[in-house]
């Protein structure tokens, strides 16, 4: 199940690739898999979601593969919870995982990001995102900047509405993080602690990377002093 275009997100994995992981289950549990996509809009009335996935129970379906927002995780999660439907979710829903049907193919990067940040002891960084994934992912983020888990972090978020006019969000990036007392960066093994820019980039779509990275070529911003951490 998929909400409007999203479904492409799946399309675009390799079909052998699908193909393999459908034979492997068809040998070892003797089911007859076939791949059955519904793309759904959620904000249309005259849809009926649970009719639909009623529908596809009495069908046979054994699983659900979907990418869905985080607000609607916890509805399905309980619908397959009830009917003890596997769900499979393409999206990083760690932290909201409540019961035994749900699981999340895509692998949790905020305890990566945790242990780059503690390794090279960075203290300031600046959040850039887009959507609301980003904005779950930067929730967990600052939950961790809240705990004993990491030193002082002063995380500088900011929110892309537009990344064909960020030019301006980039000039106020650049503004933040421009330190006139900024050491230069420490090559000694012995001293893990560096410094510089630190810009994570979280962005839904491969095109909003190719377009802001752009930018950023564009504004200069790519001298030794910056280091960006693409999320997603």
């Amino acid at each position: 199940m998929f909400y409007g275009s999203e479904r492409l997100l799946y399309t675009r994995i390799n079909p052998l690739a699908r193909q393999y992981i459908f034979d492997k289950l068809e040998r070892r549990f003797q089911y007859n898999i076939t791949e059955i996509f519904n793309t759904l809009d959620f904000d249309d009335s005259n849809i009926d979601t649970w009719s639909t996935l009623c529908s596809q129970l009495s069908n046979g379906i054994m699983s659900i593969i979907g990418h869905i927002n985080v607000d609607d995780f916890d509805w399905i999660s309980d619908f397959c919870s009830t009917y003890q439907v596997p769900f499979l979710s393409l999206t990083n829903n760690y932290n909201d995982l409540k019961n035994n049907f749900s699981i999340s193919l895509m692998p949790d990067i905020i305890p990566a990001l945790t242990s780059v940040l503690r390794r090279y002891q960075i203290t300031e960084l600046v959040y850039l995102y887009d959507h609301t994934c980003g904005a779950h992912r930067l929730k967990q983020l600052m939950q961790v900047q809240v705990s004993n888990s990491t030193q002082y972090l002063n995380i500088l978020s900011r929110f892309l509405d537009d990344p064909d006019d960020a030019y301006d969000l980039l000039q106020n990036i650049e503004i933040i993080t421009n330190t006139p007392t900024r050491p230069v960066l420490s090559t000694d093994s012995n001293n893990k602690k560096t410094t510089g820019r630190y810009i994570v980039l979280d962005f839904y779509s491969f095109d909003t990377y190719r377009i802001i990275m752009d930018k950023i070529k564009h504004r200069g911003m790519t001298t030794s002093d910056y280091h960006y951490i693409l999320l997603s």
